[in-house]
């Protein structure tokens, strides 16, 4: 086998500098922070580190909206009844009698 080949298929065609980007964004996926990942890794600036977390940052954003969105369409009514405030409705508050 020769120097620096690991292997045959996938693990063949793998670059140190790939291996070490999907580590440090998973790490920021789990909520590691650029000073952390700068740590880790030793990146001198925070400008590539950054990258990291803004792409796990906005993966966070998009899954916490859509979390949202599916809590906002389980509370929804769809019903054509009127709401209890409505002004055609009966008023809760008002004095019978």
């Amino acid at each position: 086998m020769e120097p620096g080949v690991i292997g045959t298929g996938a693990a063949a065609r793998c670059r140190l500098h790939g291996l070490k980007k999907g580590g440090m964004r998973r790490l920021a996926e789990a909520g590691n922070t650029t000073h952390e990942l700068m740590a880790i890794s030793g990146h001198q600036t925070l400008s590539e580190v950054q990258r990291y977390t803004d792409d796990a940052d906005r993966k966070l954003l998009a899954e916490s909206g859509m979390a949202k969105r599916r809590v906002q369409s389980e509370n929804t009514d769809v019903t054509n009844t009127p709401a209890t405030l409505h002004k055609h409705a009966a008023n809760p508050f008002k004095a019978k009698g």
